[in-house]
């Protein structure tokens, strides 16, 4: 199982703080946005992780090399240097080109309760969105339509009276169906569909392939587009500690020497 995270974003709703910074290292809690993410990955056993870096992608990898200590993880940075031109979709396809295994996608600009990511990992379905069904959505939410447990549609602009919930941005595919949303994809980057999001693509292969919803069961999430969120981030993140803290006692995250540094 690969772990994709997307990180080539430029962050251009959070200026002036990412004129020189990318998003996944603005800090909250104490440490960028994309450390707590690699800690929780590491947490649910998974081991190799893709990260596909654009904006200021030098900065993302001295980062990882001198400062987190995930010493289990085996990262592989992958640059998307149409970064300025494309959308999340072309940096999917380009972490997609040459996988043959399964899959996990997350965003890097999402933090959230580490129990979320290993319901994901512990579906038995073929393919899985995690969906929070809390209401109300918010305003820009990426908007799910359910048909009993299985996806049908996802998309900003379904209708709120039409919509189950709010798809988080943290995907799971097998290796077959990974296949299938790297072919999926590939045909929309030969058309030059390349500013599309990769939500759009999921959406249209869900009305082929069946994608399980798996719920947050209400556990707490974030994500940081702007200042808004990022005004939020602290005390959300305090109480993702708090239900981490309650829900599993020997998670405890570390600080680790330099010689347990990742392997790149």
């Amino acid at each position: 199982m690969k772990t994709i995270i997307l990180a080539a974003g430029r962050g251009q709703r959070l200026r002036p703080l990412t004129d020189h910074m990318p998003k996944c290292l603005i800090p909250i809690g104490g440490a960028p946005i994309l450390e707590h993410m690699l800690h929780r990955i590491e947490w649910c056993g998974l081991k190799d992780v893709v990260l596909v870096t654009g904006y200021e992608a030098d900065c993302i990898h001295s980062h990882m090399t001198r400062t987190i200590g995930v010493h289990s993880l085996r990262v592989e940075f992958l640059v998307n240097e149409r970064f300025a031109e494309t959308n999340n979709l072309y940096s999917l396809w380009l972490a997609l080109r040459d996988n043959t295994g399964p899959v996990t996608i997350l965003n890097a600009d999402d933090y959230f309760n580490v129990h979320i990511l290993e319901a994901l990992q512990n579906t038995p379905a073929d393919s899985a969105a995690v969906v929070d069904f809390t209401r109300p959505l918010p305003p820009d939410a990426m908007k799910t339509h359910l048909d009993g447990s299985r996806v049908t549609f996802l998309g900003k602009t379904l209708p709120e009276q039409f919509a189950s919930g709010n798809a988080i941005g943290m995907y799971r595919f097998s290796a077959r169906t990974a296949n299938l949303l790297r072919d999926e994809i590939g045909c929309w980057i030969r058309t030059g569909r390349v500013n599309d999001f990769y939500t759009a693509a999921i959406s249209e292969l869900a009305s082929r392939v069946p994608v399980h919803a798996v719920s947050t069961e209400g556990l707490t999430w974030g994500e940081i587009d702007d200042h808004g969120d990022l005004a939020a981030a602290p005390s959300k993140f305090a109480r993702i500690l708090a239900e981490e803290e309650s829900l599993t006692s020997c998670l405890h995250f570390r600080h680790r020497s330099p010689e347990e540094s990742i392997v790149v």
